[in-house]
């Protein structure tokens, strides 16, 4: 489970997903799901409040939405986003750092 922490989050909402292998997907194109379709029920105290992403302005931005993921290395992924089962032209580059490497 998580979400995107985002500037307009206000607009659009906090887009929140949740993450599971997407073997789970039949016809998955890789490993992994970032599923924007799946929102959680419950979240952290200090997170934002839980909005459906097929509502509002935020529909055009997270309705629909499925980022799929491949692992590259221990800290990179790469993946492409998808809406209603068809691939976009967005793709992406995910990073991260060890706890105590900044």
């Amino acid at each position: 489970m998580g979400y995107n922490h985002q500037s307009l989050a206000w607009l659009t909402g906090p887009g929140y997903f949740v993450a599971h292998a997407a073997e789970d997907t039949e016809g998955a194109p890789s490993g992994y799901l970032i599923d924007y379709t799946r929102v959680p029920g419950k979240k952290p105290a200090d997170w934002p409040e839980v909005r459906p992403n097929d509502a509002g302005v935020g529909r055009f931005v997270y309705g629909g939405m499925k980022d799929y993921m491949r692992k590259v290395s221990d800290h990179v992924s790469i993946g492409r986003a998808y809406r209603g089962g068809q691939a976009t032209d967005n793709y992406f580059i995910l990073c991260r750092e060890e706890p105590g490497d900044a």
